[in-house]
């Protein structure tokens, strides 16, 4: 069938509500496809949303249960006097308590400035503190090697700081003929730190 002008005429109104009716269901499919795209984007954006608040829920809780520990260990070193200024003063008096009361013989020291101390060479740390490090080093005479290892266990208890024993040199006097009485048999150099934490400075 040949369509002449006077048909297209006739159905011309027929004609545009096709081409409308056309651009219309294309207009719906664009904006039904937009509308999918922007459902995926922000369901995705749901889920990284909800997976990040589920690891920053698990970080509060180990923090919750880190927190009471921290401030067991914060009490504790508070306690032996770790945290805060050193008291060389108090370090001098236990050590001679302890050499008078083990009666050693020869006992000297040396006590360098305080430094800051790598963190990596204890282990754990404190936050908000920096440990510090007087490097002392030590001489004294002994018996025997015991009475080494009994010296630097009164150390541990008694002084306000934690004792790391770097190195130990030890060496056998010469004997000394007619002599009376028992006499030391072996001569100790150490170097011992004595480590405190310190407050952090906090930069501006």
């Amino acid at each position: 069938m040949k369509l002449t002008l006077p048909d297209l005429y006739r159905i011309r109104w027929s004609i545009a509500l096709s081409v409308f009716l056309a651009l219309l269901g294309v207009a719906i499919a664009t904006v039904t496809y937009r509308q999918a795209q922007q459902a995926r984007q922000a369901l995705r954006l749901a889920e990284a949303q909800n997976n990040e608040a589920g690891a920053l829920l698990a970080k509060l809780r180990a923090e919750e249960k880190i927190v009471p520990q921290k401030l067991a260990r914060y009490r504790e070193l508070l306690a032996k006097g770790i945290i805060g200024e050193e008291n060389r003063l108090d370090w001098i008096e236990q050590i001679r308590s302890i050499a008078a009361a083990r009666k050693l013989s020869g006992v000297s020291y040396e006590l360098s400035p305080r430094q800051r101390l790598d963190s990596a060479a204890l282990a754990g740390g404190e936050d908000g503190y920096e440990f510090m490090s007087s490097r002392m080093s030590l001489r004294l005479n002994l018996l025997h090697e015991g009475e080494l290892l009994d010296f630097f266990a009164d150390l541990r208890r008694s002084l306000k700081a934690q004792v790391m024993v770097r190195e130990c040199k030890v060496e056998r006097l010469p004997r000394t003929d007619g002599g009376h009485g028992i006499t030391a048999q072996l001569k100790a150099e150490c170097a011992v730190d004595l480590i405190t934490l310190r407050e952090k400075d906090i930069q501006p």
